[in-house]
């Protein structure tokens, strides 16, 4: 078990700014980001956009963003590195009006191709399935006149069945 004297326990709460500091509410505001574009509060802690307190202060960043730059120094670089980096900008084209229409038409003209192209693979698709279902509606027809025609075949005989009725002996 650590035991823990009051004298450690004062000792913390003044390492980090003190007890009261520890507890207190801490005005944000949106507006304010230190040098490296982190947010802070009044007390110079990093704060996360939903407002939670990061507890790295102001004077740490600095040295998190160099050790952070020796490992992947094209990812982070400290602000006196920034003019190292070339921020472009996308300038607006401006396009004549036959420009424009080249475009639009460019565009519709390929949309034109690929409906031909979707055409041709639906009728790929179409024209076997079509095949198949007209076969199969001859197979059906033929079937029908086939049972038709024993239909009738069989109507002929049921007279010469019917006659050769037994008595009844039930009198």
């Amino acid at each position: 078990m650590i035991s823990t004297s009051s004298y450690d326990t004062k000792e913390f709460y003044d390492t980090a700014g003190g007890i009261d500091k520890s507890f207190k509410q801490r005005n944000f505001y949106w507006e304010e980001k230190n040098e490296y574009g982190v947010y802070i509060d009044d007390q110079g802690y990093a704060i996360y956009l939903e407002g939670r307190t990061i507890r790295v202060h102001n004077r740490d960043i600095r040295r998190l963003l160099e050790r952070a730059s020796s490992d992947e120094p094209s990812y982070i670089c400290l602000p006196e590195h920034a003019s190292l980096f070339t921020q472009t900008k996308l300038v607006p084209e401006i396009y004549t009006k036959d420009e424009i229409n080249e475009m639009f038409y460019g565009v519709c003209g390929a949309q034109e191709k690929y409906e031909g192209d979707f055409q041709m693979k639906l009728d790929g698709a179409y024209q076997p399935l079509n095949d198949s279902i007209g076969w199969l509606t001859t197979c059906m027809e033929e079937m029908r006149q086939d049972i038709a025609k024993i239909q009738q075949a069989t109507k002929r005989f049921l007279p010469y069945i019917d006659r050769q009725k037994t008595t009844c002996i039930d009198r």
